[in-house]
């Protein structure tokens, strides 16, 4: 991974050069990559399974982050009642606003390491009123202010 590997820098993304893309993995022929080669693709092939409700929910939010739906919304795309929806993230470990978070979170920090958005570009597309609410609660999803996380996505190499 060489020396411009960093952890806790918030941001869940692995930075590779284009030109590796298209390279084969050395370890391509070994006999384990081989077979999960095969069984990735007899399960692509395969019926999808019904996707799990957090994936679900995390696209739905993803695709309305400036917007975002209301719980009893969302609730409602899902077939749920409110309250069964509520008991159902529960179930998962979480809560819709935590999910709603999580959300804005992944995506202000992809916004901020590939955007280049400073806070009132970045307030104004996940749905917030002003900026000063944006850093409160961005301040609360990383323990961190948009400027010090900024500095510290931008201390290494697009």
């Amino acid at each position: 991974m060489g020396t411009a590997l960093r952890f806790g820098c918030q941001l869940d993304a692995m930075l590779i050069d284009a030109h590796w893309l298209d390279e084969p993995w050395p370890a391509a022929a070994h006999p384990g990559a081989v077979a999960a080669t095969r069984a990735a693709e007899q399960a692509a092939g395969a019926e999808a399974m019904p996707r799990a409700l957090l994936a679900a929910l995390y696209d739905l939010l993803l695709d309305r982050v400036g917007d975002p739906p209301a719980l009893e919304e969302a609730a409602a795309a899902f077939g749920f009642s409110p309250a069964t929806f509520k008991r159902r993230l529960a179930l998962e470990g979480t809560h819709y606003q935590a999910e709603l978070d999580q959300v804005r979170r992944h995506e202000c920090l992809r916004l901020f390491r590939f955007g280049g958005l400073d806070n009132e570009a970045a307030a104004r597309h996940l749905g917030f009123h002003d900026a000063a609410n944006f850093r409160r609660s961005f301040k609360r999803w990383t323990g961190s202010t948009p400027a010090l996380l900024r500095r510290g996505l931008f201390d290494f190499p697009a």
